[in-house]
């Protein structure tokens, strides 16, 4: 059987925390299971069913979204990938979308063609390579409409090279500041030219979204800089894939998407030894992101509880509201499109990150308009779950205990002054004649507010 405790903490980083049936079934079984299960294709046992059953796998349309002549508006899909996330049986794939959304970080932009179709198929192309291969993924974003248009590559020319994507490619995707020159950037813009906009010829309609995006990329001989260039070191009529290969062979690439990974899921700050490690696993692997996940989920600094790991990442807003939600099964239209004000007020819009550098992490969601907003939309998710009605056939979730909450919300050890602050109002004279709703909405509040939930 596996510690319960670190059952916990593996859902809270892998998934949006787990659920009381999961926590039961995997606690039951070795730690591996859990492991393999999350990495594994098909849906967690004792989970809800999964959103995911409702999109063709062939074609990744999800009727209730795509198939429409009209571009959807932003909110639109926001509530879908919320919805995903809240409802998904494979948990680790929409944490590993949520990362790569991060890590590739596109900007709603429609004026510059970064729209609703074009972020939506940056995020189908995110969510069939989460547990794949980083390297196939990065040579796919060159021709990913979204993040093109967002670095300015598609006015990208000879005459005229764009460093946008050249930089960010080198800064913040592949190898990180510090590890080329300017001098780099200025010769891989060169090498990236070539790319113009088109329609999507696959599609009689271009705004009709089940027939695919509706632009792409299209790669002109004659648009592009067919001179010798010098990129770290490498000289050649280089092509755009060839920078791709060049960033990532560098000896520091490894290291730099390992340390991400560490930072994301495990803990900020983690040894060299440790980034060494997963590091070498990534490159032993030629870029395979399951068995590195594998290996940093298996490892002592993940699973010891005496080596940091435990508590130490600060929830991002759309992990403080998935996990709210998913515990509580909140899964209406109503309850996303309030949750997504939530996320708003905290700091984090899904598909408008604030710049390409993506979001700020652990300690920088912490400020106080961050804080407040966690409370308020606590408050209000408590007090929405218990004064709706619950569904036919559907129990209403609630307990009688801080640790039984606790449990609801996937944390198994809750800090002693998480305890005497709930078990402060349950035997506060004045509770004694408040009704179980408003007991139920005070002990989930608290709970929201706590520590122990808001620290993964």
């Amino acid at each position: 059987m596996a510690d319960r405790s670190l059952i916990s903490h593996l859902f809270r980083r892998a998934a949006f925390g787990a659920r009381p049936a999961e926590l039961d079934y995997y606690a039951a079984k070795p730690y591996s299971t859990s492991v393999e299960d999350l990495l594994g294709p098909t849906p967690l046992a004792g989970g809800a069913p999964s959103f995911d059953e409702t999109v063709d796998p062939a074609t990744r349309v999800a009727g209730n979204v795509r198939g429409r002549i009209a571009v959807p508006a932003l909110n639109e899909i926001q509530q879908t990938w919320l919805g995903r996330m809240v409802t998904t049986s494979r948990p680790l794939v929409e944490r590993m979308t949520l990362f790569l959304h991060d890590h590739f970080a596109t900007g709603y932009r429609p004026g510059d063609t970064v729209d609703t179709p074009e972020l939506e198929t940056q995020n189908y192309l995110f969510r069939d390579n989460t547990l794949g291969n980083f390297k196939t993924l990065c040579h796919a974003m060159l021709e990913d409409v979204a993040l093109s248009c967002f670095l300015s590559n598609n006015v990208n020319v000879p005459k005229h090279p764009n460093e946008n994507l050249a930089r960010e490619l080198f800064e913040l995707f592949t190898i990180g500041i510090g590890n080329y020159t300017e001098t780099d950037v200025r010769e891989s813009a060169r090498a990236l030219t070539g790319y113009r906009f088109a329609y999507n010829l696959q599609g009689t309609d271009p705004l009709k979204e089940a027939t695919g995006p509706r632009y792409v990329m299209l790669f002109d001989p004659t648009q592009h800089d067919a001179g010798v260039k010098t990129v770290l070191g490498v000289k050649g009529a280089l092509m755009p894939h060839d920078i791709i290969d060049i960033a990532l062979s560098q000896p520091v690439a490894p290291s730099f998407i390992a340390r991400k990974l560490i930072e994301w899921f495990v803990a900020p700050n983690p040894t060299s030894v440790f980034v060494d490690r997963i590091a070498g696993t990534l490159l032993t692997n030629n870029w395979e992101l399951k068995p590195t996940l594998r290996a940093i989920f298996n490892s002592a600094e993940f699973m010891d509880p005496g080596l940091g790991a435990r508590s130490a990442v600060v929830k991002s807003p759309a992990e403080f509201v998935v996990g709210g939600l998913r515990a509580l099964n909140r899964t209406s239209s109503d309850d996303y499109t309030i949750a997504l004000g939530w996320m708003s007020d905290q700091g984090q819009r899904l598909y408008d990150p604030p710049n390409v550098g993506g979001w700020p992490s652990n300690m920088g969601w912490l400020g106080a308009g961050g804080v407040l907003a966690r409370y308020n939309a606590g408050v209000v998710l408590a007090d929405r779950h218990v004064s709706d009605t619950v569904l036919p056939g559907q129990t209403p979730i609630r307990s009688t205990t801080p640790q039984g909450w606790g449990q609801i919300f996937g944390i198994t050890d809750l800090a002693p002054s998480t305890v005497d602050a709930m078990n402060g109002y349950l035997h506060d004279p004045a509770t004694a004649t408040a009704t179980t709703e408003t007991v139920d909405a005070a002990m989930i509040a608290l709970l929201l507010a706590s520590p122990d939930y808001n620290l993964a």
